[in-house]
Protein backbone atom coordinates (compact mmCIF):
# COMPACT_ATOMS: atom_id res chain seq x y z
CA UNK A 1 0.00 0.00 0.00
CA UNK A 2 1.39 3.54 -1.24
CA UNK A 3 2.16 5.84 1.74
CA UNK A 4 1.51 9.02 0.03
CA UNK A 5 -2.66 9.98 0.85
CA UNK A 6 -2.64 13.24 -1.28
CA UNK A 7 -0.33 15.80 -3.49
CA UNK A 8 -0.24 19.40 -4.48
CA UNK A 9 0.96 21.00 -7.47
CA UNK A 10 4.01 23.15 -6.68
CA UNK A 11 3.31 26.26 -9.06
CA UNK A 12 5.78 29.61 -9.15
CA UNK A 13 4.32 32.91 -8.65
CA UNK A 14 6.61 35.35 -10.82
CA UNK A 15 5.11 39.25 -10.75
CA UNK A 16 1.51 37.91 -10.21
CA UNK A 17 1.91 35.47 -12.73
CA UNK A 18 1.64 31.54 -12.05
CA UNK A 19 3.63 28.98 -13.27
CA UNK A 20 2.89 25.21 -13.23
CA UNK A 21 6.43 23.31 -12.32
CA UNK A 22 4.97 19.64 -13.08
CA UNK A 23 5.97 18.71 -9.22
CA UNK A 24 4.11 18.27 -6.58
CA UNK A 25 4.05 17.72 -3.16
CA UNK A 26 3.37 14.83 -1.29
CA UNK A 27 1.25 14.06 1.62
CA UNK A 28 1.63 10.67 3.96
CA UNK A 29 -0.13 9.20 6.66
CA UNK A 30 1.19 10.73 10.43
CA UNK A 31 4.05 8.00 11.50
CA UNK A 32 2.50 5.01 13.82
CA UNK A 33 4.50 3.55 16.56
CA UNK A 34 3.84 -0.04 17.52
CA UNK A 35 6.65 -1.34 19.71
CA UNK A 36 10.00 -0.38 21.24
CA UNK A 37 12.65 -3.52 21.60
CA UNK A 38 14.00 -2.10 25.13
CA UNK A 39 13.35 -0.53 28.19
CA UNK A 40 16.29 -0.34 30.01
CA UNK A 41 19.65 1.57 29.29
CA UNK A 42 22.88 2.35 30.85
CA UNK A 43 23.66 5.67 32.15
CA UNK A 44 25.60 6.56 29.55
CA UNK A 45 23.23 5.25 27.09
CA UNK A 46 24.26 4.39 22.96
CA UNK A 47 22.31 1.11 23.32
CA UNK A 48 20.30 0.89 20.52
CA UNK A 49 16.12 0.42 20.61
CA UNK A 50 14.24 -0.98 18.14
CA UNK A 51 11.41 1.10 16.88
CA UNK A 52 8.41 -0.57 14.87
CA UNK A 53 5.42 1.02 13.42
CA UNK A 54 4.58 2.77 10.05
CA UNK A 55 5.47 5.57 7.92
CA UNK A 56 8.80 6.32 9.14
CA UNK A 57 10.04 7.05 6.00
CA UNK A 58 9.21 10.30 5.49
CA UNK A 59 10.45 12.38 8.76
CA UNK A 60 12.89 14.26 7.93
CA UNK A 61 15.26 13.99 11.39
CA UNK A 62 13.60 11.68 14.26
CA UNK A 63 14.84 12.35 17.28
CA UNK A 64 14.92 10.62 20.60
CA UNK A 65 13.93 12.86 24.02
CA UNK A 66 14.32 12.05 27.47
CA UNK A 67 13.19 14.81 30.00
CA UNK A 68 15.40 14.68 33.25
CA UNK A 69 14.85 15.25 36.64
CA UNK A 70 17.09 15.26 39.46
CA UNK A 71 16.70 15.23 43.15
CA UNK A 72 18.12 17.91 44.80
CA UNK A 73 20.04 17.79 48.11
CA UNK A 74 18.38 19.58 51.20
CA UNK A 75 20.51 20.94 53.99
CA UNK A 76 19.84 17.64 55.96
CA UNK A 77 21.66 15.72 53.37
CA UNK A 78 17.65 14.00 52.20
CA UNK A 79 16.66 13.64 48.98
CA UNK A 80 13.29 15.24 47.89
CA UNK A 81 11.73 15.29 44.23
CA UNK A 82 11.91 18.92 42.80
CA UNK A 83 8.25 20.03 42.57
CA UNK A 84 7.02 22.95 40.15
CA UNK A 85 7.61 25.70 42.77
CA UNK A 86 11.07 25.29 41.92
CA UNK A 87 13.47 26.76 39.72
CA UNK A 88 15.00 24.22 38.39
CA UNK A 89 13.48 22.88 35.14
CA UNK A 90 13.71 19.05 33.55
CA UNK A 91 17.10 18.75 31.35
CA UNK A 92 16.52 17.41 27.78
CA UNK A 93 19.14 15.26 26.38
CA UNK A 94 18.10 13.60 22.97
CA UNK A 95 19.82 11.57 20.05
CA UNK A 96 19.02 11.20 16.41
CA UNK A 97 17.45 8.27 15.04
CA UNK A 98 17.58 6.63 11.32
CA UNK A 99 14.40 5.26 10.01
CA UNK A 100 15.32 1.72 8.64
CA UNK A 101 12.60 1.11 6.51
CA UNK A 102 9.24 2.49 6.43
CA UNK A 103 8.22 0.41 9.37
CA UNK A 104 11.24 -0.22 11.20
CA UNK A 105 14.14 2.69 12.92
CA UNK A 106 16.73 2.59 15.42
CA UNK A 107 17.64 5.32 18.29
CA UNK A 108 20.62 5.29 20.62
CA UNK A 109 19.32 5.99 24.05
CA UNK A 110 20.94 9.40 25.28
CA UNK A 111 23.50 10.22 27.22
CA UNK A 112 22.99 10.65 30.98
CA UNK A 113 26.04 10.80 31.84
CA UNK A 114 27.07 14.64 30.57
CA UNK A 115 23.74 15.81 33.10
CA UNK A 116 23.93 13.67 35.80
CA UNK A 117 27.25 11.64 37.69
CA UNK A 118 25.06 8.65 39.12
CA UNK A 119 21.38 7.29 38.65
CA UNK A 120 20.76 7.53 42.15
CA UNK A 121 20.52 11.39 41.57
CA UNK A 122 17.68 11.03 39.08
CA UNK A 123 13.99 11.49 40.24
CA UNK A 124 12.09 10.65 37.15
CA UNK A 125 12.90 10.11 33.83
CA UNK A 126 10.03 10.70 30.96
CA UNK A 127 10.97 9.74 26.91
CA UNK A 128 9.10 10.67 24.13
CA UNK A 129 9.98 11.06 19.87
CA UNK A 130 10.32 14.04 17.63
CA UNK A 131 9.33 13.16 14.22
CA UNK A 132 8.37 16.66 12.07
CA UNK A 133 5.71 17.95 13.71
CA UNK A 134 3.73 14.88 15.13
CA UNK A 135 2.31 15.90 18.26
CA UNK A 136 1.47 12.25 19.23
CA UNK A 137 4.78 10.93 20.69
CA UNK A 138 6.74 13.93 21.50
CA UNK A 139 6.10 14.16 25.31
CA UNK A 140 5.82 11.06 27.58
CA UNK A 141 5.38 7.61 25.72
CA UNK A 142 5.82 5.60 29.33
CA UNK A 143 1.92 5.54 29.21
CA UNK A 144 1.74 3.74 26.21
CA UNK A 145 4.51 1.72 26.18
CA UNK A 146 6.21 1.30 29.39
CA UNK A 147 8.40 3.21 31.67
CA UNK A 148 12.35 3.47 31.08
CA UNK A 149 14.95 2.33 33.62
CA UNK A 150 18.29 3.73 34.02
CA UNK A 151 20.77 1.71 35.44
CA UNK A 152 24.37 1.72 36.00
CA UNK A 153 27.32 1.83 33.71
CA UNK A 154 29.48 -1.72 33.54
CA UNK A 155 32.46 -1.54 34.77
CA UNK A 156 35.70 -3.53 33.28
CA UNK A 157 38.66 -4.76 35.42
CA UNK A 158 42.03 -4.79 33.66
CA UNK A 159 43.23 -7.95 32.38
CA UNK A 160 46.88 -6.53 32.04
CA UNK A 161 49.04 -8.62 29.30
CA UNK A 162 48.68 -11.69 27.81
CA UNK A 163 50.98 -13.77 25.52
CA UNK A 164 49.19 -16.52 23.01
CA UNK A 165 50.11 -18.05 20.12
CA UNK A 166 46.64 -19.22 18.56
CA UNK A 167 42.73 -19.78 19.27
CA UNK A 168 42.19 -18.67 22.86
CA UNK A 169 39.76 -17.19 25.60
CA UNK A 170 39.24 -13.81 26.80
CA UNK A 171 37.60 -13.37 30.37
CA UNK A 172 37.05 -10.10 31.33
CA UNK A 173 35.50 -9.33 35.08
CA UNK A 174 34.19 -6.23 36.54
CA UNK A 175 30.33 -5.45 37.43
CA UNK A 176 27.12 -4.82 35.73
CA UNK A 177 27.72 -6.25 32.48
CA UNK A 178 24.09 -7.88 32.36
CA UNK A 179 21.47 -5.20 33.73
CA UNK A 180 20.78 -3.64 30.45
CA UNK A 181 22.65 -5.74 27.45
CA UNK A 182 22.65 -8.87 26.27
CA UNK A 183 25.85 -10.67 24.14
CA UNK A 184 24.82 -8.27 21.04
CA UNK A 185 25.39 -5.59 23.04
CA UNK A 186 28.78 -5.90 23.65
CA UNK A 187 31.64 -5.92 21.15
CA UNK A 188 35.26 -7.03 22.34
CA UNK A 189 38.09 -6.53 19.69
CA UNK A 190 41.63 -6.56 19.27
CA UNK A 191 42.66 -3.25 17.83
CA UNK A 192 38.96 -2.31 16.71
CA UNK A 193 39.78 -5.22 13.66
CA UNK A 194 39.54 -8.59 15.06
CA UNK A 195 36.58 -9.49 16.61
CA UNK A 196 36.65 -11.51 19.90
CA UNK A 197 33.20 -13.61 19.63
CA UNK A 198 31.17 -13.39 22.34
CA UNK A 199 30.48 -17.00 23.92
CA UNK A 200 29.23 -16.26 27.60
CA UNK A 201 28.01 -13.45 29.44
CA UNK A 202 26.44 -12.92 33.32
CA UNK A 203 26.51 -10.31 36.07
CA UNK A 204 29.99 -10.13 36.61
CA UNK A 205 31.99 -12.08 33.25
CA UNK A 206 32.06 -11.59 29.82
CA UNK A 207 33.99 -14.30 28.16
CA UNK A 208 35.15 -14.48 24.31
CA UNK A 209 36.48 -16.62 21.57
CA UNK A 210 39.25 -15.40 19.03
CA UNK A 211 41.06 -16.74 16.52
CA UNK A 212 44.51 -14.87 15.60
CA UNK A 213 46.27 -18.11 14.42
CA UNK A 214 46.75 -16.10 11.19
CA UNK A 215 48.22 -12.74 12.28
CA UNK A 216 52.04 -12.28 12.05
CA UNK A 217 54.31 -13.24 14.88
CA UNK A 218 55.54 -10.45 17.20
CA UNK A 219 51.73 -8.65 16.76
CA UNK A 220 50.40 -6.57 20.05
CA UNK A 221 47.12 -5.32 19.87
CA UNK A 222 45.01 -3.48 22.31
CA UNK A 223 41.51 -6.01 23.95
CA UNK A 224 38.99 -3.23 23.60
CA UNK A 225 35.04 -3.24 25.31
CA UNK A 226 32.37 -1.43 23.39
CA UNK A 227 28.99 -1.43 25.13
CA UNK A 228 26.80 1.56 23.83
CA UNK A 229 29.29 4.99 23.84
CA UNK A 230 31.29 3.34 26.30
CA UNK A 231 34.89 2.54 24.34
CA UNK A 232 37.27 1.25 26.96
CA UNK A 233 40.63 -0.26 26.94
CA UNK A 234 41.32 -3.21 28.83
CA UNK A 235 44.52 -4.89 28.69
CA UNK A 236 46.63 -6.31 25.38
CA UNK A 237 47.48 -9.31 23.86
CA UNK A 238 50.48 -10.46 21.97
CA UNK A 239 50.81 -12.80 19.42
CA UNK A 240 54.19 -15.33 20.10
CA UNK A 241 54.71 -18.12 17.33
CA UNK A 242 58.44 -18.67 18.60
CA UNK A 243 57.06 -21.39 21.24
CA UNK A 244 55.40 -23.18 18.27
CA UNK A 245 58.80 -23.36 15.82
CA UNK A 246 60.43 -25.40 19.22
CA UNK A 247 57.55 -26.93 20.31
CA UNK A 248 59.10 -30.50 18.50
CA UNK A 249 62.57 -30.20 20.34
CA UNK A 250 60.21 -29.78 23.96
CA UNK A 251 58.22 -32.98 22.64
CA UNK A 252 61.20 -34.93 21.78
CA UNK A 253 61.77 -36.60 24.97
CA UNK A 254 58.57 -37.91 25.41
CA UNK A 255 58.30 -39.67 22.50
CA UNK A 256 59.35 -42.75 23.92
CA UNK A 257 55.92 -42.46 26.25
CA UNK A 258 53.88 -41.86 23.29
CA UNK A 259 54.78 -44.97 21.52
CA UNK A 260 54.33 -46.86 24.54
CA UNK A 261 51.10 -44.86 24.30
CA UNK A 262 50.32 -46.09 20.94
CA UNK A 263 51.60 -49.50 21.49
CA UNK A 264 48.83 -49.70 24.64
CA UNK A 265 45.45 -48.39 22.71
CA UNK A 266 44.89 -52.06 21.13
CA UNK A 267 44.48 -53.44 25.52
CA UNK A 268 42.01 -50.09 26.27
CA UNK A 269 40.24 -49.79 23.16
CA UNK A 270 38.05 -52.76 24.20
CA UNK A 271 37.69 -51.25 27.68
CA UNK A 272 37.25 -47.71 26.99
CA UNK A 273 35.10 -48.32 23.99
CA UNK A 274 32.47 -50.67 26.16
CA UNK A 275 32.60 -47.37 28.76
CA UNK A 276 32.12 -45.08 26.00
CA UNK A 277 28.45 -47.33 24.46
CA UNK A 278 27.90 -47.70 27.96
CA UNK A 279 27.82 -43.66 29.41
CA UNK A 280 27.98 -41.43 26.11
CA UNK A 281 25.67 -39.17 27.34
CA UNK A 282 26.41 -38.90 30.98
CA UNK A 283 29.95 -38.23 29.73
CA UNK A 284 29.22 -35.01 27.89
CA UNK A 285 26.62 -34.22 30.22
CA UNK A 286 29.59 -34.05 32.73
CA UNK A 287 31.97 -31.93 31.10
CA UNK A 288 29.27 -30.40 29.28
CA UNK A 289 30.48 -26.27 30.19
CA UNK A 290 34.18 -27.53 29.11
CA UNK A 291 33.11 -28.71 26.00
CA UNK A 292 30.90 -25.87 24.86
CA UNK A 293 33.81 -23.36 25.93
CA UNK A 294 36.48 -24.88 23.78
CA UNK A 295 34.70 -26.63 20.92
CA UNK A 296 34.72 -24.80 17.71
CA UNK A 297 31.98 -26.16 15.06
CA UNK A 298 33.35 -24.72 12.02
CA UNK A 299 37.04 -26.31 11.78
CA UNK A 300 34.99 -30.12 11.88
CA UNK A 301 31.57 -29.36 9.79
CA UNK A 302 32.80 -30.75 6.94
CA UNK A 303 33.64 -34.05 8.79
CA UNK A 304 30.66 -33.89 10.60
CA UNK A 305 28.63 -34.18 7.10
CA UNK A 306 30.88 -36.24 5.82
CA UNK A 307 30.85 -39.05 8.31
CA UNK A 308 27.03 -38.59 8.59
CA UNK A 309 27.89 -37.90 12.32
CA UNK A 310 24.70 -35.38 12.28
CA UNK A 311 22.11 -35.19 9.30
CA UNK A 312 22.31 -31.93 7.00
CA UNK A 313 19.28 -30.39 8.41
CA UNK A 314 20.93 -30.76 11.96
CA UNK A 315 24.16 -29.42 11.04
CA UNK A 316 21.98 -26.66 9.13
CA UNK A 317 20.49 -26.11 12.39
CA UNK A 318 23.60 -25.28 14.55
CA UNK A 319 24.71 -22.92 11.71
CA UNK A 320 22.21 -20.76 11.98
CA UNK A 321 22.72 -19.81 15.71
CA UNK A 322 25.02 -17.09 15.37
CA UNK A 323 26.24 -17.08 19.25
CA UNK A 324 29.37 -19.39 19.31
CA UNK A 325 28.76 -20.45 22.99
CA UNK A 326 25.11 -21.30 22.05
CA UNK A 327 26.20 -22.65 18.52
CA UNK A 328 27.98 -25.37 20.76
CA UNK A 329 25.61 -26.37 23.06
CA UNK A 330 23.08 -27.11 20.25
CA UNK A 331 25.13 -29.43 18.50
CA UNK A 332 25.83 -30.97 21.74
CA UNK A 333 22.34 -31.55 22.30
CA UNK A 334 21.84 -32.91 18.52
CA UNK A 335 24.77 -35.08 19.18
CA UNK A 336 23.25 -36.67 22.56
CA UNK A 337 20.63 -38.08 20.09
CA UNK A 338 22.82 -40.38 17.84
CA UNK A 339 23.82 -43.74 18.02
CA UNK A 340 26.50 -44.68 20.50
CA UNK A 341 29.04 -45.31 17.65
CA UNK A 342 28.81 -41.65 16.71
CA UNK A 343 30.52 -40.69 19.46
CA UNK A 344 34.01 -42.17 19.24
CA UNK A 345 33.55 -41.55 14.99
CA UNK A 346 33.21 -37.99 16.75
CA UNK A 347 36.43 -38.51 18.49
CA UNK A 348 37.88 -39.11 15.84
CA UNK A 349 36.87 -36.06 13.64
CA UNK A 350 38.47 -34.04 16.73
CA UNK A 351 41.44 -35.39 16.72
CA UNK A 352 41.83 -35.72 13.04
CA UNK A 353 41.09 -31.89 13.30
CA UNK A 354 43.36 -30.40 15.90
CA UNK A 355 40.88 -30.18 18.88
CA UNK A 356 42.26 -33.59 20.87
CA UNK A 357 41.26 -31.54 23.78
CA UNK A 358 37.57 -32.02 22.74
CA UNK A 359 38.07 -35.70 21.96
CA UNK A 360 40.04 -36.66 25.41
CA UNK A 361 37.22 -35.40 27.35
CA UNK A 362 34.34 -37.54 26.13
CA UNK A 363 37.19 -40.23 25.20
CA UNK A 364 40.17 -40.06 27.72
CA UNK A 365 42.02 -42.89 26.33
CA UNK A 366 42.07 -41.48 23.10
CA UNK A 367 41.20 -44.74 20.81
CA UNK A 368 41.56 -42.88 17.75
CA UNK A 369 39.35 -45.24 15.30
CA UNK A 370 39.18 -45.46 11.76
CA UNK A 371 35.78 -46.52 9.97
CA UNK A 372 36.31 -49.97 10.77
CA UNK A 373 37.39 -49.00 14.68
CA UNK A 374 41.19 -47.49 15.08
CA UNK A 375 43.23 -44.68 13.52
CA UNK A 376 45.06 -45.83 10.51
CA UNK A 377 49.06 -45.96 11.54
CA UNK A 378 49.36 -42.67 9.09
CA UNK A 379 46.81 -40.47 10.54
CA UNK A 380 48.00 -41.39 14.20
CA UNK A 381 51.38 -40.53 13.41
CA UNK A 382 50.85 -37.93 11.09
CA UNK A 383 48.83 -36.06 14.05
CA UNK A 384 51.62 -36.45 16.24
CA UNK A 385 54.48 -34.97 13.77
CA UNK A 386 51.72 -32.44 13.34
CA UNK A 387 52.51 -31.31 16.32
CA UNK A 388 55.83 -31.56 16.13
CA UNK A 389 56.17 -29.43 12.68
CA UNK A 390 52.99 -27.98 12.20
CA UNK A 391 54.93 -27.01 8.90
CA UNK A 392 55.87 -29.47 7.51
CA UNK A 393 59.41 -27.96 7.02
CA UNK A 394 61.65 -30.84 9.05
CA UNK A 395 64.19 -32.02 6.28
CA UNK A 396 65.70 -34.93 5.54
CA UNK A 397 68.55 -33.36 3.29
CA UNK A 398 69.61 -31.39 6.64
CA UNK A 399 69.56 -34.90 8.42
CA UNK A 400 66.39 -34.57 10.35
CA UNK A 401 63.62 -36.95 8.93
CA UNK A 402 60.82 -34.99 7.29
CA UNK A 403 57.34 -35.26 8.77
CA UNK A 404 56.19 -38.29 6.71
CA UNK A 405 59.30 -40.20 7.15
CA UNK A 406 58.94 -39.21 11.69
CA UNK A 407 55.47 -40.22 11.76
CA UNK A 408 55.71 -43.49 9.74
CA UNK A 409 58.80 -44.26 12.19
CA UNK A 410 56.93 -43.42 15.29
CA UNK A 411 54.34 -45.78 14.08
CA UNK A 412 56.21 -48.57 13.21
Amino acid sequence: MSEIIGNIEIQLEIGGLYIDTGMYYNYTPDPVISALSRFKTFLSGGLEVYITGEYFSSIVQPVFSMNVSLYETTPNSLREKRTETQTNTFTIVQSDCYAVESTIMTCPTPDLSSVVSSVDDIADISYGLIMDNVESYQNDMAAMFGEITIVPDPTFNNIGNMTVDSIFNITITGENFDLATNETDIRITLNKTTECQIIDLTSSRVKCRVDIDRMDDGYVAAVIVQVGYIDETVGYVKLSKSSNKLLWQLLLPTLVAVVAVVAGVAYFKKKESHTMKKQPKEIIKSHLEELVDNFHFDGVRDLIIQNEILTTRQVEEVEAVTVPYKKNQLFFKLLKTQPDEMFQLFCNVCRQKGQAHIADLIDPAGSAATSSGLLGKTNISTHIADRIDPAGSAATSSGLLGKTNISTHIAD
